[in-house]
């Protein structure tokens, strides 16, 4: 599934749910897209392989603290995906980041070297039952308020 650059849901569409698209592979989303999605979800695709975002998506304001706490990000149960990459000033103003039981995820790429300001609100984070990750490569700000980051692995 690829969206353009400056892709947008209608106005009243606030959540981005991918969870009923069973069969999908990968995800693409430009640059400047879904600024009015206050909840991004994907959980349970046991197909998808990659998501990748561009710059200054899932965004409203780059820089502001408003409206932060209803904003969400949720990419659980999908035990394909392999990579995730989200480019520059997106998910800014999220407060939430979930990710959890991704079992072949190999590599997380959020922002840049340069000021990224990607989930800059986001007060905990956690990266729970990710047992193949190898890669881990944050840009500069990204959880720039973040009070803990949390990593755990389930034994089983």
């Amino acid at each position: 599934m690829t969206f353009q650059d400056y892709s947008q849901l209608d106005s009243s569409v606030l959540t981005f749910n991918l969870s009923p698209f069973s069969h999908l592979k990968s995800l693409i989303v430009g640059d400047d897209s879904f600024g009015s999605s206050i909840v991004f979800v994907a959980d349970g695709l046991n197909e998808l392989i990659s998501v990748h975002i561009g710059m200054n998506s899932f965004t409203r304001s780059r820089y502001s603290y408003a409206e932060r706490m209803s904003r969400e990000f949720h990419l659980r149960n999908c035990e394909s995906l392999r990579e995730l990459v989200i480019g520059r000033f997106s998910f800014s103003d999220y407060h939430v980041l979930d990710l959890k039981n991704l079992p072949n995820l190999k590599s997380i790429i959020i922002g840049s070297s340069s000021e990224s300001f990607n989930f800059y609100y986001v007060e905990n984070v956690e990266f729970i039952n990710l047992p193949s990750l190898e890669t881990l490569d944050f840009g500069y700000t990204c959880f720039h308020h973040a009070h803990s980051v949390r990593f755990e692995s389930m034994i089983e």
